[in-house]
């Protein structure tokens, strides 16, 4: 069996087993991106051109996004996208295409925002193209979100443009400048500053969340950026630290109260005593006996 049908294997295999529990799913998406490594070390520096095994990878992942699967399923590919693997540059514009296909399904089109998101943070793939490449990929990004922003309308599914949202901010925080992304930020912040009116203006309404946290991003110096990560992973793990300790005193003190609980049980028992058949009579007696014996006295 050469390394292609190996490939094909083991993208049938994933793809057959996308029904199982998300625990099993995690250790398949791990066999699949150790696969694709081996894969890549075997062909050397032709795996970053086009080959059969990113053909494959594609055809299996575009299987994926047609069916109605949760994100977490389509996920399972997220090693792979991560990859430094110059073939990736081909599914970045299929992804592309595909996600800002208005023909296509809202389920599809989400799921397809989740791996461009991968994609994008994918800092080793965007090194290995060339400037050109990159701004021209750039301006076709920009065309497509400027397209959905003018013509924004309740109407779409909130999913989608909540991950649409979100695709925007990985975006700002991965590739701010434009002389270098190609992206006419300018642009895209007057359209959303215009999209102000569209949104609901509920409070707790999810777009007005999500949109909210949009404009905080695209408005964040960078600088606070690094800062603001910094705090939020010292914030969690002290949340963690307390977390922890909560657990450990609330097993400590259910502890405690199973043995007062034990306690008062074996105190209110008391030594049993076998009465026989007729023990109720017994002790029925026995109390007459008692109360006869205090009116006496």
């Amino acid at each position: 069996m050469n390394i292609l049908e190996m490939s094909e294997e083991l993208e049938t295999f994933v793809t057959s087993t996308i029904d199982y529990k998300f625990a099993l799913s995690r250790y398949i998406a791990n066999c699949h991106t150790l696969m694709i490594k081996c894969s890549l070390q075997i062909l050397g520096e032709t795996a970053h051109q086009s080959n059969p095994i990113i053909d494959l990878f594609s055809e299996h992942l575009f299987f994926m996004l047609n069916k109605k699967e949760p994100e977490k399923k389509i996920l399972m590919y997220s090693g792979a996208c991560s990859l430094d693997w110059g073939a990736l540059w081909k599914l970045v514009k299929d992804m592309m295409d595909f996600a800002f296909e208005k023909n296509n399904k809202y389920f599809g089109r989400t799921n397809a925002l989740c791996v461009l998101s991968l994609l994008f943070k994918n800092k080793a793939l965007f090194s290995r193209g060339t400037t050109a490449e990159v701004k021209q990929l750039g301006e076709s990004v920009s065309q497509s979100l400027l397209g959905i922003l003018k013509r924004f309308n309740l109407r779409q599914q909130a999913r989608f443009v909540s991950r649409l949202f979100e695709f925007m901010i990985v975006l700002r925080e991965n590739h701010r400048d434009p002389d270098t992304s190609g992206i006419r930020w300018e642009e895209i912040l007057v359209a959303v500053r215009d999209l102000d009116k569209e949104i609901p203006t509920a409070s707790r309404s999810p777009l007005r969340v999500y949109y909210k946290e949009l404009v905080r991003a695209l408005h964040r110096d960078p600088n606070q950026q690094a800062a603001d990560t910094e705090g939020k992973k010292r914030k969690f793990e002290e949340e963690e630290e307390r977390r922890t300790q909560n657990k450990r005193r609330k097993e400590l003190a259910r502890k405690k109260q199973q043995k007062k609980k034990a306690k008062a049980q074996a105190s209110q028992k008391g030594p049993k005593k076998f009465l026989g058949k007729k023990g109720k009579v017994k002790r029925k007696r026995a109390s007459q006996k008692k109360r006869a014996r205090r009116s006496e006295a």
